[in-house]
């Protein structure tokens, strides 16, 4: 298994906000850094928008131009899933079931038996991802927050096969990249996305019968202490996104009533006014 005795390389499939947030993190921590893509289009934007990161951080103070520096030189594109080997691997898909199962495995052939696999997941079951590994103690589950160098939680899930050394390994890898790791069970939306299900539900169930409008609602949750209210964070993290958690966790729990999806939610979802990323969502970003 992984030394933390020596400096770890790490890799991530997947160059979205919350890969190129893992590379940031694991950079600036002096982790060797690969970074690939199914699309390899994606690769150059998203090694420009780390340096815009870490710029950022030394705008903030956090951060001086020659750790900058130090961190972009750490951080290497690969273009070939082949070429994606290290001591900690995370598979950082946005896709299907079968699709990340399928990444999985093959990131599984291709590293070492001491190499640990990682799921980055926000409602996917672990235990049926690495249901046909070959060695699926050594995988586990993560599910990291955007913007993930700003949020400090992380939740560490295990399989039904995750061996507990793996479970303490990847705690380890989170506390040395400057997180905060909680062990989950691998349950539908481990804990984060579970409790957070009536936020946005009885939000949406406000709006549907006309008690209060959106502004409203924002305004009374972010008075008593919330850093957003549920409307504008579903924009943040994406409707649509928002929207297939509540439905696959609804699907999970057997139907139940406290988590069916929000009509209102849906008819967003079907117009396409997804949040920030379309310009429109609850609110006007155009």
């Amino acid at each position: 298994m992984v030394n933390f005795n020596q400096p770890q390389t790490v890799a991530i499939v997947g160059a979205d906000a919350i890969g190129q947030g893992m590379a940031a993190v694991a950079a600036v921590a002096g982790q060797e850094t690969y970074l690939y893509d199914i699309d390899n289009l994606q690769l150059d934007p998203a090694y420009e928008n780390i340096q815009i990161e870490l710029n950022r951080q030394i705008k903030a103070g956090k951060l001086t131009e020659e750790e900058r520096d130090t961190a972009m030189k750490r951080i290497h594109i690969t273009y070939d899933v082949r070429d994606v080997v290290a001591d900690i691997v995370i598979e950082n898909v946005s896709g299907p079931k079968l699709m990340k199962k399928k990444v999985l495995e093959e990131l599984e052939k291709n590293n070492a038996h001491t190499s640990l696999i990682v799921s980055n997941s926000t409602n996917e079951s672990i235990t049926q991802l690495t249901a046909d590994m070959l060695h699926p103690q050594r995988c586990a589950g993560i599910h990291l927050f955007n913007p993930v160098p700003n949020i400090s939680l992380v939740e560490v899930i295990a399989g039904e096969a995750t061996s507990g050394e793996t479970m303490d390994l990847i705690c380890k890898y989170a506390l040395k990249v400057g997180k905060t790791p909680i062990k989950a069970k691998d349950t539908p939306g481990f804990i984060v996305n579970r409790v957070a299900r009536p936020f946005y539900l009885e939000s949406l169930k406000v709006l549907e019968e006309n008690v209060a409008g959106i502004d409203t609602i924002d305004a009374l949750m972010e008075n008593v202490g919330f850093k957003e209210g549920p409307f504008k964070l579903m924009d943040y993290l994406g409707i649509d996104t928002n929207q297939k958690i509540t439905l696959t966790m609804f699907k999970a729990f057997g139907n139940e009533p406290r988590f069916r999806p929000s009509r209102i939610q849906q008819r967003k979802v079907d117009v396409g006014h997804l949040g920030k990323k379309t310009g429109k969502g609850f609110y006007d970003y155009e």
